[in-house]
């Protein structure tokens, strides 16, 4: 989602683009993140934000669909932009990167709805294992 797409969003809802929601918003980058990741990020930046501030803005940005929050295997919460393309993620277990995919799954919702009774509203699917560098570095161990 872009700065106007985000603007419009917030106006919409009666809000505005405040300083700190525009540093947070700042601090995310294409995969998702934990509020921790973002805070450090910000403050590499020296900008002046607390930690409880980072939690606020996300939880206000999640409410008004700019951000998903997404936990994988560890529990902790992570964020991300909410862009308009469905997508589901790779996660590796070994050093934590979480990469992106977009999968056709038509084939694969038909076939839960012919195996099921269950109407389907919204899904998530993460695959974990072991990235590029992950792997070279295991393999280079052995």
């Amino acid at each position: 989602m872009n700065r106007t797409a985000i603007k419009h969003q917030l106006r919409e809802n009666g809000l505005r683009l405040t300083r700190q929601l525009d540093q947070v918003l700042g601090g995310l980058t294409d995969s998702p993140q934990s509020a921790g990741a973002i805070f450090q990020r910000l403050r590499r930046k020296n900008i002046r934000i607390d930690r409880a501030t980072v939690y606020r803005v996300l939880d206000r940005c999640v409410s008004l669909n700019l951000v998903l929050k997404t936990r994988f295997q560890e529990q902790t919460a992570r964020y991300e932009l909410d862009s308009t393309r469905h997508h589901h993620h790779l996660v590796c277990d070994g050093c934590g990167r979480v990469e992106d995919v977009i999968i056709k799954e038509e084939q694969l919702l038909k076939l839960v709805d012919r195996q099921s009774d269950f109407f389907i509203r919204r899904h998530n699917l993460e695959f974990f294992g072991d990235c590029h560098r992950c792997q070279k570095r295991h393999s280079q161990s052995h």
